[in-house]
């Protein structure tokens, strides 16, 4: 549905707010929350020598069941997910009915 924008996002370093924006822009869609819901992949925090994890950040619109799935990856040990940017590995549209 929006692959061919998202794609443009896609490898691009934004804040979790900035993504939630171009979420809004590219949607026309209000999100519950610009920032999402983080969710780390605990398989990811057994490989030791990796520099970076992975994380998911779903996002959540006011007005359908629709969510974005975004996959991120974050250097080892990243906490400030509000202010500092993220790479932006993956989005996905999710369609709920």
């Amino acid at each position: 549905m929006h692959e061919k924008d998202f794609v443009l996002i896609e490898g691009k370093k934004l804040t979790l707010l900035e993504l939630g924006h171009e979420i809004e822009t590219i949607t026309g869609r209000t999100l519950q929350s610009t920032t999402g819901e983080v969710r780390s992949w605990p398989s990811e925090a057994v490989v030791f020598n990796r520099k970076s994890n992975i994380n998911q950040v779903t996002y959540r619109f006011n007005d359908v069941n629709d969510l974005i799935d975004a996959t991120i990856e974050v250097p080892r040990g990243f906490k400030n997910y509000d202010t500092d940017p993220v790479t932006i590995k993956l989005l996905t549209y999710i369609r709920r009915t």
